[in-house]
């Protein structure tokens, strides 16, 4: 599998997107700026940028999944890595989901890590025709929209 490292500039709408976050650096120079702000959608890949806020994203409902790492299992990095993260944003789409034994298990790593909760929530479903099928993006996939 190939990764791209993305980089979104998203002041004023200006989105740049490369092969690589090294190569959109450039970019960023060339277009005029109010803000001093760049997000960067690379998974915390690039080593060589020191980030200024990082921020992880889990799917609650499978959390650690089995525990191993990519491509054996869900999780990119191993979770001490959460002792270099800022922030942790939780996908909640089963209400079922322990939230507080998920919790304790991020503050075991990192105490002082922010803990942000969310969910999904499909807008305007009654448009869509259900029997027909729909390519869907997102950042943290789940094929089971019901939950």
């Amino acid at each position: 599998m190939i990764l791209f490292g993305l980089l979104f500039s998203i002041i004023k709408g200006q989105i740049i997107s490369t092969i690589d976050t090294i190569s959109a650096l450039p970019y960023t120079t060339e277009i005029k700026l109010d803000h001093e702000l760049i997000i960067f959608d690379d998974g915390l890949q690039e080593r060589r940028f020191d980030y200024d806020i990082k921020f992880v994203c889990f799917d609650a409902k499978i959390w650690l999944g089995n525990g191993y790492l990519l491509p054996s299992g869900p999780l990119r990095e191993n979770i001490n890595s959460l002792k270099k993260y800022d922030g942790v944003f939780l996908k909640i789409t089963d209400k079922s989901t322990n939230l507080n034994k998920i919790t304790s298990e991020i503050k075991k790593v990192n105490s002082k890590i922010e803990i942000f909760n969310s969910h999904v929530q499909i807008k305007d479903i009654s448009k869509f025709n259900l029997s027909d099928k729909y390519l869907i993006f997102s950042g943290i996939g789940d094929l089971d929209l019901t939950g």
